[in-house]
Parts: C-alpha cells; structure tokens; sequence
C-alpha cells in the first residue's frame, strides 16, 4: 500500500502542479488579449486611405519622447528634408505637407510657442545629396523628429539603397537622437522607391507614413483622381499636400496611443550598406584650398518607371548666372563646360 501511495502523491502534485501552471498562462494570455484589444480601441478612428498610409509603427518610444517634450513646454523641433514635395511645389510654404503636419503637431502637443519648425526640402535633390546636406540644414538644428522623404528622387539601384540607408543611419545615430518617419510619395505613372525604403525601415523598426500605399487602390478603382489632387505629374497641389499631412498627423495619433516599446536600439548590421554615413559638405570656411570646383547638375526632372531620369530640355547656361556679383568679385570664377 506504501508502495503505490508515493507515485499516486507525486501524480497528484504533479496535476496541481499542471494546473497551477496552466491557470497562470491562461491568465497571461487572457491579460495580453485583454492589452491587444485596449491598444486597439485605443487607436484614432480613420478611412481606409488614412489607415493604408501607416505603413508601419515601428518603435514607438522615440516619437513619444517628441510628443512628451512638446507637452511638457520644452523646445521641440521636428524637421523635414527631402526633395520638391517636401520644399512645398505645387502649393506654398504654408500649405505644404511638411508645414501643416507640423502645424498639427503644434497644437495637439505644443503649449504655445515652444514647438520650432524646420524645412530642408531642396527640389531635384537624392538622398544622396541629402547625407551631405543633413548636418547642417538638420541635425545642428537638434530635432527631435526627422521625416525624410527621398522616394521619388530616389533610382532602385544598390547606390540608392545604400544612400538612403546611410542618411537614416546618420539620423538615428545623432546626438539629440530624434525619431525617424520615412514618407513614402509616387509620380502619376506609378513610379515610386518605396520598396527600398520599407525595408530599410523593417530593418530599423522605423516608421513608415506612405501615401503612395493610401493613393494607389484608391487611384485603380476610381475613387481618387489625379489632377484633383496634383498640380503635375509629381507634386500635390493643396488639397494633396493637404491630405498627405493628414496621414502625419494620424501618425501621431496612433504614436501617442500605442504603447512605448522600450529604448530603441539599433541593429547590430546594415541592411544595404552605409558608406556615406556622417559624410559632410565642405564649404569653403571649412578648407585652407586655394582652388575649388563646383559642379552641379539640372534639378528639374522626373523619372519613368524603371527609374531613369528624364531631364528637361531647355538650354542650360553657367552656374555663375545665379551666383552673386559680389561673391564672384570676391574670386578668380572660371566656368569649365563639359
């Protein structure tokens, strides 16, 4: 009889021991079911097209570190580099997508004056261009979010890739470590660089706002049309750039609902490549030079659908038209034509 009481006690215990067990994790899951659904109510109602634009989240605890700063009366600066879009063609300075989203940040966080803006768009201009540029029209402005939005000046090959992940990388790694949000925009023939830009994004669990996603169902079923909302072929005209600031601003909305997700870490490799990470522009105060080249090249142009550029036909004259006669006193200019 001893002899069968221990294996019977040691099943029993075991059994309560099961049990216990499975009562906690069917609490667990009940208390994480319970979160999804609290989180999900918690997400600003929207259509479909606003909803199509947030591609992705990402981390959360970046764009909450903005908004907190904002609400708390601190000086918050969110800032904007990319190309055309974002300098605002098609509308003006005041009803650009860049300068509304901040608008609406300003007051839904803001508490009057303390929230700073700061436009780096530069028509014609890659990303390429935009490592060079983004120390100082940027990063010395110590933002606290940097959109960046290259996608239609962006080609698909390995060199954009990698300098697109460069300027992000060179973002997420400055000193006033600012959140990250890539806007993802399309031409009118479909052409858009966004399949890179997602997946640097993953890469770095940043966030996505992308109105080619929101645009495009709607354009196919005829529910959005072009010339409504754009004054060309690339760029929003007010109720464009209108709605695209309105995918920003449900941005924050769902920032500022969803959970933080803890400190954000960067990945330990580089998805493409970053070779132009923390590159800079030299400027002639920065050189003991006594000779210096400029070269340039036309920013009008667009591109087709594999991603060639197509540049504008008008005759092109020197550089030296549009510098100063003052600034060209102040050297020997020479115009090289190639």
């Amino acid at each position: 009889m001893q002899g069968r009481f221990i294996p019977l006690l040691l099943a029993a215990l075991m059994t309560t021991a099961c049990g216990a067990r499975d009562a906690a994790e069917q609490k667990q899951d009940t208390t994480a079911q319970q979160t999804a659904a609290e989180e999900t109510a918690a997400m600003p109602e929207a259509d479909e097209m606003t909803e199509r634009s947030l591609y992705r989240l990402g981390s959360t605890n970046r764009l909450k570190a903005a908004i907190a700063k904002a609400r708390s009366g601190e000086k918050t600066t969110i800032a904007y580099i990319g190309g055309s879009i974002t300098e605002g063609v098609g509308g003006t300075p005041a009803t650009c997508y860049a300068k509304v989203s901040f608008d609406s940040f300003a007051q839904m966080f803001g508490t009057g004056d303390n929230v700073e803006y700061v436009n780096a768009g530069i028509s014609g201009t890659p990303s390429r261009l935009g490592n060079l540029r983004v120390k100082k029209d940027v990063l010395d402005k110590s933002p606290d979010a940097v959109f960046i939005e290259f996608c239609v000046n962006d080609s698909m090959d390995e060199l954009a890739k990698q300098s697109y992940e460069s300027l992000v990388k060179t973002v997420l790694e400055s000193d006033t470590h600012p959140a990250v949000i890539l806007v993802c925009n399309r031409l009118k023939n479909g052409y858009t660089a966004q399949e890179n830009m997602k997946a640097i994004a993953d890469h770095y669990d940043i966030t996505v706002v992308s109105p080619a996603d929101a645009f495009t169902p709607a354009i196919e079923s005829g529910e959005f049309v072009w010339e409504d909302n754009y004054a060309d072929e690339s760029h929003p005209n007010d109720k464009g750039h209108a709605l695209v600031a309105g995918f920003i601003t449900y941005m924050w909305q769902c920032a500022d609902a969803a959970p933080d997700t803890g400190e954000y870490t960067l990945p330990e490799n580089e998805l493409f490549g970053a070779p132009y990470a923390f590159a800079q522009l030299v400027t002639p105060d920065m050189t003991d030079s006594d000779i210096i080249t400029m070269d340039y090249r036309v920013r009008g142009f667009t591109r087709d659908l594999s991603g060639r550029k197509l540049f504008m036909d008008s005759e092109m004259t020197s550089i030296q038209e549009f510098i100063s006669p003052s600034t060209l006193a102040d050297y020997d200019a020479r115009s090289e034509e190639h």
